[in-house]
């Protein structure tokens, strides 16, 4: 205890009794000494120094009692952010008329202080959360062993501008779709849409449809996620562009995922309410014209009675890997919350199509169809 005015003289500590002994001798006798001192485990009294003579790295220092005080601030932000988010979902609950959301209890065990905040059983608590989200329409969901383009892995690319008879999902980086409008360097499932809509070549060179990259323009990246646009190509090639938001939080990324996959389902309806309405003009129309209403204009492209779904934000989106085992979880907890949202009118609608989740990975399909 060399340079602390009034310490005593101690023994190297042998057991964690002694070394918390030793610490609150420590923490008393440099109260009334500017410095602070730095203790060695296993040293003796020529180990300890002021704090600005040891560096920015010491063997094993002595926590100060303002550095204490810091944390425990830090941890008091932690648990009002998590009571913060758990309120915000009861409240998505009772909009929803879900049940089985409660507060789970907020441990902080000593296995936790010491192995991080999202060691030992929060997260866990926090999937428990999600698992409790289900809605009557999931079972008109079907897991598909494919990508949205109907081809699974290991299998050959489907040849641009071959029709597929579904309306596809295209999990869309808003980099591409909004910020440059260009698909190069677009990978995965949608790098494979873009080539399968030939948009790298004329006339699109690509470029996105204008209305496309218009509806996902924004200042910043999160002002576009959750943002959906279903764009009729050519007949047997309509996509629903999504940007999905990456996830970085479980709980605060179900909610914004569930707000994708709300607008994703309401471009599908909104689509297929319209092309019946314009039926139903055309058949109270020119009769016999054979070209609908006025007989002028390009026939609209007709929307096909099924929609298959990727897992939007999962992959690269998935910006914290510790949520990645849990993405078929996130995945239907979203499109719960997403359907439960959804106007009653357009869930009946719903029930009168196809509905695919695509699994373009084989070691993924039984983990999406066993939750």
């Amino acid at each position: 205890t060399a340079g602390v005015a009034g310490a005593p003289a101690l023994d190297p500590p042998k057991t964690p009794e002694e070394l918390d002994a030793l610490a609150v001798e420590l923490v008393k006798a440099h109260q009334e000494d500017s410095g602070r001192a730095v203790l060695v485990i296993g040293g003796s009294s020529a180990n300890l120094a002021p704090e600005e003579d040891v560096g920015l790295c010491p063997e094993g220092a002595v926590t100060s009692n303002k550095e204490l005080k810091l944390q425990l601030k830090s941890l008091e932000t932690l648990r009002n952010a998590h009571s913060s988010v758990v309120a915000e979902l009861k409240a998505i609950r009772d909009q929803a008329d879900l049940k089985g959301l409660e507060e789970p209890e907020l441990r902080v065990s000593v296995e936790m202080k010491t192995q991080g905040w999202w060691e030992g059983n929060y997260l866990e608590e926090q999937v428990k959360v999600i698992n409790s989200f289900s809605h009557p329409l999931l079972k008109s969901f079907k897991v598909k062993p494919h990508g949205v383009l109907g081809t699974a892995e290991g299998e050959k690319d489907l040849a641009p501008m071959a029709p597929v008879e579904a309306v596809v999902v295209d999990p869309a980086g808003f980099i591409f779709i909004g910020y440059r409008n260009n698909i190069r360097g677009a990978s995965g499932a949608s790098g494979s849409v873009y080539k399968w809509l030939n948009l790298a070549a004329p006339p699109a060179s690509g470029r996105f449809p204008q209305e496309v990259n218009r509806h996902f323009v924004a200042s910043r990246e999160v002002e576009a996620e959750g943002r959906a646009k279903l764009h009729a190509y050519n007949s047997g090639q309509v996509v629903i562009h999504a940007v999905g938001p990456k996830l970085r939080d479980l709980l605060k990324g179900v909610q914004g995922l569930s707000r994708t996959y709300l607008n994703v389902l309401s471009e599908y309806c909104q689509a297929v309410l319209s092309e019946a309405k314009l039926g139903e003009g055309i058949a109270h129309g020119s009769k016999g014209s054979g070209k609908g209403g006025k007989g002028k204009g390009k026939a609209p492209v007709p929307i096909p009675r099924v929609l298959r779904l990727p897992p939007i934000s999962s992959g690269i989106f998935c910006e914290d890997a510790r949520l990645q085992p849990h993405m078929a979880e996130i995945t239907w907890a979203s499109i719960s919350l997403a359907l439960a949202m959804l106007p009653p009118e357009l869930q009946e609608l719903l029930k009168t199509v196809q509905l695919e989740v695509c699994i373009f990975q084989k070691r993924e399909v039984s983990v999406y169809q066993g939750v």
